[in-house]
């Protein structure tokens, strides 16, 4: 803007009004130019950020004189530049650990429920394991077989569950900073959930494996 020339007392215009140039930063990357404005109403409700030598803690203090020292009304609560990101992050790892809580709670809940279908299933059934063990079938094509009749509804209900998250998460990355289009975080989802319907199966498939044949003759 002033080329060959010192800025330093110069003056520029601004719709909100001519100002006088007061320094010169050095360069910064950009493509635009970058103003400093002395805006010490607006220091009221932002932050001034300060380098200071030595330890930023000790520093607190002479840091709230010096701001009293202009204005004894202005307030000024100093802390260091850590401090202020681990309150920010503070609010977003309660919503994580708020996530992660009902996450576990609907795991647990999903496993209730496989777990007490197949349950009720392998009992319907206990008649029917019970001759087929009778007639030489071996225990494992009977944990085999409750495994697959179990699996196939939990197969098809994950199948459905990742299809319909998707839309969901396209909407809401809309309004929060979400991946949507990394698979691993699909992949990890279907086979957490898939391993814990697995747990969830194994005890009645185990159970109905067990089936006495002569219980189930006499039956």
């Amino acid at each position: 803007m002033f080329p060959g020339r010192n800025a330093a007392g110069l003056r520029i215009d601004l719709p909100q009004g001519s100002i006088e140039i007061v320094g010169v930063a050095r360069d910064i990357e950009g493509e635009r130019p970058l103003l400093y404005l002395l805006g010490y109403e607006s220091l009221r409700d932002g932050l001034l950020l300060a380098r200071v030598s030595g330890r930023a803690e000790q520093a607190a203090g002479a840091i709230a004189a010096a701001i009293h020292g202009v204005d004894p009304e202005l307030p000024a609560a100093p802390r260091t530049l850590e401090a202020s990101l681990d309150a920010a992050a503070a609010d977003l790892w309660m919503l994580v650990t708020l996530i992660g809580v009902l996450g576990a709670v609907a795991v647990l809940l999903a496993v209730a429920g496989v777990y007490g279908s197949v349950q009720f299933a392998v009992n319907r059934r206990g008649r029917e394991l019970g001759i087929r063990v009778a007639l030489g079938a071996q225990r494992a094509d009977i944990l085999r077989e409750v495994l697959l009749a179990g699996g196939k509804p939990v197969v098809y209900g994950m199948l459905g569950g990742v299809w319909l998250s998707m839309p969901l998460a396209a909407a809401l990355s809309r309004s929060l900073p979400l991946n949507t289009s990394d698979p691993v975080v699909y992949l990890a989802a279907a086979g957490l959930l898939l391993t814990a319907a697995l747990l969830a199966m194994w005890g009645p498939a185990r159970h109905g494996s067990q089936s006495d044949p002569l219980a189930a003759i006499r039956e």
